[in-house]
């Protein structure tokens, strides 16, 4: 199957590197849903450590530690050429990616999982039966983290994500007491842009291998404009050593086109 992330064509010209392809994940807290991974982990935490607390005879204390998480997300869906999708991220163009490639190459490198939604009355239930499913590590809060990831609040639900992350557990923090960082707590592979609006956003490179890129497509109005954008793509495509025979370069459908 196949996954599509929607992007804008100055990114895509920085995803197109010579030996791979380099996306920019986002951290949770400066991405476009500000309750992102915040939605689940403030409802089902709390609750999650009482139980620990009441039951800790039953746990090793390396299994009941709170190791929290800082997670960095690459958001795909399974829209293709949607107009919503175009709209939502103001993109440019869309990359269509193979999800079973990037697993089968990259799935020890990050979590790879499609999304799951639910309002407030299901999020306990929709919880439970991740993290029965999910694959365990040793720490119990450390697990729970990690599906809150997964969890989005159902208004997000026409968006069918896939997300592939990863994530810091260490408690670097650039605000104030206690978080302060000691040596060997900093984490060297975040890198600071700045936004639009100002804002500074952290991200951390995520690398895949060419082969998972299938096809890319433009959602331009002007049709020579798009021909002339189109013909920019495959020249960057080619200087940077890729296939054009595997990568269908196309316009969007979905979008009205003026001649």
């Amino acid at each position: 199957m196949n996954v599509y992330h929607y992007t804008t064509l100055e990114a895509l010209k920085g995803i197109l590197q010579p030996k791979n392809l380099c996306f920019w994940a986002s951290r949770y807290d400066t991405m476009n849903d500000p309750t992102d991974y915040i939605y689940t982990k403030e409802k089902v935490i709390p609750v999650l450590k009482q139980w620990i607390e009441e039951n800790k005879d039953k746990f090793t204390e390396k299994k009941r530690e709170d190791i929290a998480i800082h997670p960095y997300i690459l958001s795909t869906c399974e829209l293709e050429d949607d107009i919503n999708m175009w709209r939502f991220y103001r993109a440019e163009v869309m990359l269509e990616l193979d999800w079973d490639l990037l697993n089968a190459c990259h799935g020890n490198e990050y979590t790879m999982k499609k999304c799951e939604y639910a309002n407030e009355n299901e999020i306990f239930q929709k919880f439970a039966d991740l993290y029965n499913e999910y694959e365990q590590s040793g720490n119990i809060l450390n697990n729970a983290y990690e599906i809150a990831v997964l969890i989005k609040h159902s208004a997000y639900k026409n968006e069918n994500e896939y997300r592939i992350f990863k994530y810091d557990a260490e408690t670097f923090c650039v605000f104030g007491s206690p978080d302060e960082i000691h040596d060997g707590e900093i984490p060297f592979d975040v890198k600071v842009k700045c936004v639009r609006n100002g804002d500074y956003v952290l991200y951390k490179e995520f690398q895949f291998c060419k082969k998972v890129l299938k096809g890319i497509t433009l959602k331009c109005i002007d049709e020579r404009k798009a021909n002339s954008i189109i013909q920019h793509i495959k020249l960057i495509l080619l200087q940077n050593k890729y296939d054009l025979t595997k990568i269908d370069v196309k316009e969007s459908s979905s979008y009205p086109v003026l001649y």
